[in-house]
């Protein structure tokens, strides 16, 4: 489903770049679909928080429940806020995924994470030392600018974003003194259906064109999740 919306997008010209889940059983499918299209850029999606990890769960105990699964966003910052995260499990588990993605044999255009894991400290270090490693490589990050994180009015009522978006656009700023000199995006403007209304009231503005517009640097994200929902995408994903 979402390797077919990816692919779908970007023959319209719509997306330019995919991150790559190498944990999920859909890989060989993505590293097709890549090999097939190389002007998408393709790069890791660093993976803490969803299905199982690479590395035999035994090995990772810290980040996986008795089930051998991943604790999701909430139960992984639980552990991480409790001290209950092992940076040297965590360690284990990002080698891995480094490594299966350097067998697919495509390039690696940029890093990011799964919910953003990839903003919080000590992951942040992690990937920091990796990537110095084997520059010009990309560390993506969510720093939104501000005035696309304002309230909006619709239909008479105003509408705030979701509050994770505060919490990683803070994250973010602060992820981006810790690179000291790491390669990152300019900008990052989040697509989400709010950015499809039309203003209803004389003097709204919809926030996702203002914040296009507002866009500087030279590299800015726009992201979004293309894909059609099937039914291990409806298992997988609890926003679908």
């Amino acid at each position: 489903g979402v390797n077919g919306g990816i692919i779908e997008a970007h023959e319209h010209g719509i997306v330019t770049s995919a991150a790559l889940l190498v944990s999920f059983p859909a890989l060989d499918d993505a590293i097709s679909l890549a090999r097939a299209f190389p002007r998408l850029s393709v790069g890791l999606h660093v993976n803490l928080t969803i299905g199982r990890p690479i590395t035999p769960w035994q090995q990772v105990p810290s980040l996986t429940n008795i089930s051998g699964n991943f604790l999701g966003l909430a139960g992984f910052l639980q552990r991480l806020a409790r001290g209950r995260i092992s940076t040297a499990e965590l360690s284990i588990e990002i080698d891995a995924q480094f490594r299966r993605y350097a067998e697919t044999g495509l390039p690696l255009d940029f890093v990011n994470g799964q919910h953003h894991i990839h903003l919080f400290q000590p992951v942040l270090n992690l990937l920091a030392e990796r990537l110095k490693r084997n520059r010009p490589h990309m560390l993506r990050l969510t720093h939104e600018p501000l005035r696309a994180l304002l309230p909006s009015l619709h239909g008479g009522l105003i509408t705030f974003p979701h509050p994770k978006r505060y919490l990683f656009a803070f994250l973010a700023r602060r992820a981006s003194h810790a690179l000291n000199g790491l390669a990152s995006n300019d900008g990052f403007i989040h697509v989400d259906g709010a950015a499809f209304r039309r203003p209803t009231s004389a003097g709204a503005s919809n926030p996702f064109i203002t914040a296009l517009r507002d866009a500087t640097g030279t590299t800015n994200e726009l992201m979004c999740h293309p894909g059609h929902v099937d039914l291990p995408l409806r298992y997988l994903d609890a926003y679908v």
